[in-house]
């Protein structure tokens, strides 16, 4: 029985492999076509990444839509393409060529994530907040609201461009600290402030409890990146002004909750900034040999480069380094989502 099994399972083999043969042989395929279908064909936009991004820095840009790369949970679009190559040239310009002509490209090559995915709009939160970027274990980097950004920027009452240079410096602080922790002295200044509910925080009661954002009031971690995001996309007089927000609230006499503000307060919480950028610059320079004056002089004046560069603005003329700073950082808070709902923009 066992031989006849072999036998006739044999037989049946060769027919099947026969008649496998004949129908290649018959109708072979255009494997020349059947390649191209598979594969995306060769664009100018996915070239300018090669050369920009891919080559140099190990980086692969997905901007074309792939439901694998995103959450079920919101519901996302693809970015436009005529914002992909300015958004990113605009990421490079700042961010990356900022710690590269600081810090060398041997260091920021392997510590920068290699996949940066684009997406159209805001992560709209069901708490009432937006996620404007993410960092996946240092691996890769989200940038929400791509399609927010438009020439108009530069003049306009938001800075949509400006946030995602925001965010790419916050995001970046992240992977510094995840490789090399920092002190746990640094979470104690503020301790009593952390709050899940940041959201419902003000800018102002952020400023009079110590933290430059009301973002940087949900832990430790958000706080010391936060940091380092703002620091770097100031300009000196710009940080001083938002760094000196509460005295001056409480100099005014103004009110959080219907309660005005103690001049105390507001000054314990000016010099807990200090303390804590103190910290964060001394934690950069010994960890990392990052000098964060550097990184924050490099960075104004690459975006100066960038914001006067025609090629992402057609009607870009020399700007001033305020031009640049992120004055008003996104709220997180989407009691502002009807306004600042994108017009206008392009379809393709």
């Amino acid at each position: 029985m066992k031989s006849i099994y072999k036998l006739a399972t044999g037989a049946l083999l060769l027919g099947l492999c026969v008649s496998a043969c004949q129908k290649e042989e018959l109708t072979a395929p255009d494997f020349k076509r059947e390649t191209q279908l598979l594969q995306p064909q060769s664009h100018e936009l996915d070239k300018w990444i090669l050369t920009e991004y891919t080559n140099p820095y190990n980086i692969e840009v997905i901007w074309r839509w792939n439901t694998k790369e995103t959450s079920y949970r919101r519901n996302y679009i693809p970015p436009v393409e005529a914002n992909v190559k300015p958004y990113l040239m605009i990421l490079k310009g700042t961010f990356i060529k900022t710690y590269e002509d600081v810090m060398g490209k041997a260091f920021i090559k392997p510590l920068i994530p290699k996949q940066f995915h684009l997406l159209g709009e805001w992560g709209y939160n069901t708490n009432g907040t937006i996620t404007l970027g993410q960092a996946e274990t240092g691996s890769k980097f989200t940038f929400y609201g791509v399609n927010h950004w438009s020439e108009k920027d530069r003049s306009g009452d938001y800075p949509w461009i400006r946030e995602a240079v925001h965010t790419m410096f916050h995001e970046f602080g992240h992977i510094l600290h995840q490789n090399k922790n920092f002190s746990e002295d640094f979470q104690k200044i503020t301790k009593e402030h952390y709050t899940s509910t940041w959201n419902n925080e003000s800018e102002k009661a952020a400023r009079v409890k110590g933290f430059m954002s009301n973002y940087s009031m949900l832990n430790h971690n958000e706080d010391f990146v936060e940091l380092i995001a703002f620091y770097t996309t100031l300009t000196p007089e710009q940080w001083d002004a938002r760094l000196n927000e509460g005295v001056k609230a409480a100099k005014n006499k103004e009110e959080i909750n219907k309660v005005v503000i103690k001049m105390e307060d507001a000054v314990k919480g000016r010099n807990a900034i200090i303390t804590k950028i103190t910290m964060v610059k001394d934690y950069l320079k010994s960890s990392w040999g990052i000098d964060l004056d550097e990184i924050r002089e490099h960075a104004l004046s690459n975006a100066q480069a960038c914001y006067a560069n025609p090629e992402i603005f057609p009607s870009a003329s020399t700007p001033t380094a305020s031009s640049y700073a992120v004055m008003s950082p996104f709220t997180h808070n989407c009691t502002y989502c009807n306004h600042v709902q994108p017009k206008d923009i392009p379809q393709k």
